[in-house]
Parts: C-alpha cells; structure tokens; sequence
C-alpha cells in the first residue's frame, strides 16, 4: 500500500472515529461522570485524554504508517509544552507522550 493510500486510510479512520465514538462517549459518559464525581473530574478528564490520546497514536502507527523519533525526555520539574500545530494530529499524540497533567 502505498504511503498516500496510507495516509487516505487513516484520515478517513481517524475522521468517523471523532464523529461516531468520542465525540458521543465524550457527551454522554466522560462529561456526566466528570459532573457527578466533582473531585475525581480532573483525573477522569485527564485519563480519558491520554486514552484517546494513545489510541489515535496506535491508530496512526498503524494504519497510517506513522513514524515517530522521540529526542530527549522532558524535565521532571514543571515546563511548558508548545506544538505548531503542522496538523490535527501533533496535540494527540504529544497528549499521549506526556504524563501528569
């Protein structure tokens, strides 16, 4: 397959995912939940991110022939994170790739 078909596929994937699975879970579940549990909103937010966060990284490695280079490691004190936003799908994945909040 072809490295545009590749990136056809994942798009289109990457696409009806957004429309017919988070968006509805997110609406339906992750913001009642977040609403009803108050003092765990944070941590379901955040576990709810880094998931899907993760997901449209396998999604990408996979089916979309992504590679991806890691250089270096962040700080362990706090720093601040900025993306250029080359597309919609560098803040998923430095999503995934970052822990704590």
């Amino acid at each position: 397959m072809s490295r545009a078909t590749q990136s056809l596929w994942f798009a289109l994937i990457y696409s009806i995912y957004l429309v017919a699975v988070m968006e509805p879970v997110q609406w339906l579940v992750i913001r009642p939940l977040a609403a009803l549990l108050p003092r765990r909103r944070d941590a379901i937010q955040r576990a709810w991110l880094h998931g899907q966060g993760r997901w449209i990284l396998t999604l990408a490695r996979s089916v979309g022939g992504m590679r991806l280079e890691i250089q270096g490691a962040l700080p362990k004190a706090s720093c601040v994170v900025l993306a250029n936003h080359q597309s919609l799908i560098d803040i998923p994945i430095l999503v995934a790739l970052m822990n704590g909040p």
